[in-house]
Parts: structure tokens; sequence; C-alpha cells
């Protein structure tokens, strides 16, 4: 099945529906099913899904067996910062970031889930045909992407699935990135790193605001201490005037808004720790 789709944003898609399924199994065993098949959608089946235009549709589906949501739970999951979680397990940001893609490639996602029923969630995106031509395998990452070869990216997210998915993309930038979800540990790691003589072993730090603990402010706030010369970018899904102000004072260098795309932070990474040639590529274009 092919569909019109940024690559990146559908794989965040998907891992944030197969981290919820495993999350919903509590611990336990059990079963997630990862399906797709292609579905006609006639008026009367496109209209309750969003009012989406009739035609061909590729049908994702992600199920689990867990523990399931009331209709009160469902009615408000795609609600940003709405969680069912403790306060150590995430902020909630992830069915909101997944609606948010989905609407953006004009398709849709449905919910049906009961208490100890599990829960299925499909998501609809508009088919379209096969090109004529056999599919190229995809151009190696140009150099300009590789930028950042030999720099140290520090990523902290207490979001799992996150820490795990811009570790690679950044990776596929070319940096060596070290990836952490609890905030103490990573300041631990500069500090190790200082301590044992290695004071330009991280280039760069990418820290949530809202975790648990140290809050990403609290953070830049100690790295400023430990080393100020070292670059913070803070990631946030609700950017208000009062964290503005205080990332200003803390010496952040920017606050990237999180629901947007992993590819956006990327470039954000990329313009900080390679101004001169990103102005040279900027220029170009």
């Amino acid at each position: 099945l092919y569909v019109r789709a940024d690559a990146t944003q559908i794989q965040q898609v998907l891992m944030n529906l197969c981290t919820n399924a495993w999350q919903a199994l509590e611990g336990s065993s059990g079963r997630i099913a990862v399906g797709l098949d292609q579905v006609e959608l006639g008026s009367e089946a496109a209209q309750p899904l969003g009012a989406l235009v009739p035609g061909r549709y590729a049908r994702l589906g992600v199920s689990d067996n867990g523990c399931g949501m009331d209709e009160a739970t469902q009615a408000r999951i795609f609600d940003p910062f709405f969680t069912t979680k403790s306060v150590d397990k995430g902020t909630g940001l992830g069915m909101a970031v997944v609606h948010g893609i989905i609407q953006g490639h004009q398709g849709a996602i449905t919910v049906r889930s009961a208490p100890d029923k599990g829960t299925t969630v499909e998501v609809y995106l508009p088919a379209v045909d096969a090109p004529r031509e056999s599919v190229q395998p995809a151009a190696p990452i140009a150099p300009a992407r590789r930028s950042g070869e030999g720099r140290h990216v520090l990523y902290v997210d207490d979001d799992e699935a996150m820490v795990f998915l811009v570790t690679r993309l950044l990776r596929d930038f070319g940096y060596r990135v070290s990836g952490y979800e609890r905030a103490q540990a990573a300041l631990e790691a500069v500090r190790a790193s200082a301590a044992s003589g290695g004071a330009g072993d991280f280039d760069l730090v990418v820290t949530d605001y809202n975790m648990p603990g140290l809050s990403g402010l609290e953070m830049a706030r100690e790295l400023a201490r430990l080393r100020p010369e070292l670059p913070v970018v803070i990631t946030s899904g609700y950017i208000t005037e009062e964290l503005q102000a205080g990332a200003q004072a803390a010496g952040v260098r920017q606050v990237v808004y999180k629901p947007n795309t992993v590819e956006e932070l990327c470039q954000s990474i990329q313009r900080l720790l390679d101004p001169a040639e990103t102005r040279v590529r900027e220029a170009a274009q």
C-alpha cells in the first residue's frame, strides 16, 4: 500500500501507539498486534471519521489486550497533557502528537476500548496509486545532513519512546548521542566527563522541560554552573512567557515546541552546532 507521508512522522506515530499498548499490559504477559490493510470508504463511512473525503485509505491498526479505557478516558486521550500515567511515566503528549500528525496528513484516527478488554487504535491515511516505475532505494544521507559527525549530543526526556526515536534520528545525522530518561543521571554523566578531564566530551544538551525530579530549567541552571559554555536546548509542549524568561536567564540557547516533528528538532540542533554551514546551505536554497 502506498500513501504520501512523512516517514519520520509515521514512525513517531507507530512508536507512540506501540509504547502505549505496551504500557497497557502493565508489566504482565499479553499480546500487541500491528496490522495494515486497505479500505474503501463511502460517504456514510467517511463522515464519522472527521468527515474524510470518500475513497481508498490505508488503515494502520495497533491492538492490545491490556487494561483498556473507560468512555470518560477515551473522550480525553487526544487532549494535550491529559494522561492516566503517574508523574514518573510521562506527560501525556503522545496521543496529542499522534492526532496532530494524522490530521496533518488528511487522515483520521479512531479508538475502540473498554476496561479489561484491551484497546484498538486505527489510523486512516489516504491511499495513492503505486508509482509506475520501481521505487529506488533511498539516497544516502547528504554530507550536509551528516555535519554532526564527531559531535556529541546529550538528550534527556522521561518519555522512553522519545529517547529511542530522537537518539536514532540524530545518529542518522551523524551525531554521537547519549540518551537519558532521568535528568539526574544525565547530570552525573556531565560531571563524570568533567572530572575525567573530558570537558569537551558533550557538545550540546537537549532536555525536556516537564520531567519528574528536575525540570529542564533546573537542569539548565546546573549545567550552566558545571559548564557555562555548553549549549542547552529545552523542548516543551507548552511554551509560556515565564518559561521563555526562565530559559533566557539560565542561558538556554533555544526553546523548541515539543509536538512539532522530530525532524525540526534535528534541524535546530544542526543550526546551533553548525551555524556557518547552515547559513551557507540556506543561502544556496
